[in-house]
């Protein structure tokens, strides 16, 4: 493969996101990679959810392999609610849907496609902000690579 396992992962969290609902069918997602480091939410519209690589770090390592923690920030922004809506269930429902996407993808004791060990959705906050809110959701990868080529 031309890219990472890291890279792959990422991949493999748009194509997941992109174009799902939550069950309400109030908001349909619109993955991201931004195409800059020092991106701004303002450059964003409605449903985007903005997929930001955050951190690898090594958690084990043999003669063969690396078992690396990649973490990831999802940001999920929100700009307009729907009518008769109350705005926490309009965040809760971006937080939730971005997580339940996710973590569909832990299945037969793989993650990301048969990339990964697994994947945890372990946090979900927002911010608020002029003209609309941030709903923000962490997600960590537990894959494999080999010990010298983090392409495999």
């Amino acid at each position: 493969m031309a890219e990472t396992i890291h890279e792959q992962i990422a991949q493999w969290m748009a194509a997941a996101i992109d174009g799902e609902s939550d069950p309400a069918g109030s908001i349909t997602l619109r993955a991201v990679r931004p195409k800059i480091l020092d991106w701004n939410v303002d450059d964003f519209k409605h449903s985007d959810v903005i997929i930001e690589a955050a951190d690898i770090k090594t958690q084990s390592k043999t003669s063969q392999s690396r078992t690396e923690l990649g973490t990831w920030g999802l940001y999920g922004i929100i700009r307009q609610l729907p009518a008769d809506t109350a705005a926490d269930t309009v965040i809760s429902r971006m937080i939730e849907t971005i997580r339940r996407l996710l973590m569909a993808g832990n299945s037969g004791g793989r993650a990301c496609g048969g990339l990964a060990y697994n994947i945890e959705c372990s946090e979900g906050t927002f911010d608020v902000m002029t003209g609309g809110a941030v709903a923000f959701v962490t997600a960590g990868v537990l894959y494999p690579t080999d010990v010298f080529d983090g392409y495999t």
